[in-house]
C-alpha cells in the first residue's frame, strides 16, 4: 500500500535507502514519487530495480549520495533546481512525510 516513495524509505522493508537516495532512484527510473505501489507495471519495476542497484553501488563507493552534475542530488540546491536530463525546473513537495524532489517531465504522475 501507499506510494513508491513511502515504500523505498520504509526501513522495515528496505533498510538503507534514505530520502535523497529514494529521490535519485525514482528520478533515474522515471517514476513519480506519488505513484501507488499497487499500480506499478513490470517495466517500472525493472527500471526501479536497475536504478536502485546503480544508486546503491555509486553511493557505497562514494560513502554518500553523489552530487555530481548528472545526479538529481547535484541539482537539489540550485535556485531554481533544474533536471540534469531535460533542464525542466524541478518540483518539490512532501511525500510520505519527507521532502521530495522530482522532474515533472521525466517523472510524470500516472493517470488514475
Amino acid at each position: 500500500r501507499g506510494s513508491i516513495k513511502a515504500g523505498l524509505i520504509d526501513q522495515t522493508r528496505l533498510a538503507g535507502i534514505g530520502n535523497f537516495g529514494s529521490d535519485e532512484i525514482l528520478w533515474r527510473a522515471g517514476v513519480h514519487p506519488n505513484t501507488p505501489i499497487r499500480t506499478l507495471r513490470d517495466d517500472e519495476w525493472a527500471r526501479l530495480h536497475g536504478a536502485l542497484a546503480g544508486v546503491v553501488r555509486a553511493t557505497v563507493r562514494a560513502g554518500h549520495t553523489p552530487r555530481g552534475p548528472r545526479w538529481l542530488t547535484g541539482a537539489r540546491w540550485a535556485q531554481p533546481a533544474r533536471c540534469p536530463t531535460c533542464s525542466t525546473v524541478l518540483e518539490r513537495s512532501v511525500v510520505a512525510g519527507r521532502s521530495s524532489l522530482w522532474c515533472p517531465m521525466c517523472q510524470p504522475l500516472p493517470k488514475t
